[in-house]
């Protein structure tokens, strides 16, 4: 049997694998970050997906609804820009104080 004999490590390999060792711990822990952040930004987007959807669906309904009752007004309002000039402001007020019209009163046809 030959038995070899082998040199012991010198210091500077010892260095050099502990520097290994720590630049690789710290690269993984970099990615374990990041693939947490990656999965924390992709679950934000499907719940502000899903919200907005809720909220569109959510908002079509009560149109309907308003729509089905008859109560234009409330649709008017819905589609009035929430900055309007001053002319229309005043355009607005009159309509709403001339109009006679009752949508939950059966047989009104209104007046200006």
């Amino acid at each position: 049997m030959k038995s070899e004999i082998q040199d012991p490590p010198s210091a500077e390999s010892d260095d050099t694998a502990e520097t290994a060792a720590n630049e690789a711990e710290a690269l993984i822990k970099d990615l374990a970050e990041q693939k947490d952040l990656h999965l924390r930004l992709a679950a934000d987007f499907d719940n502000f997906k899903r919200r907005s959807r809720q909220e569109s669906e959510a908002r079509a309904v009560a149109q309907k609804e308003s729509f089905k009752r008859g109560d234009l007004y409330v649709e008017a309002s819905i589609q009035v820009p929430p900055r309007i000039s001053k002319e229309d402001e005043l355009l607005w007020q009159q309509l709403a104080t001339q109009a006679t019209y009752n949508p939950r009163k059966p047989g009104c046809r209104g007046s200006l």
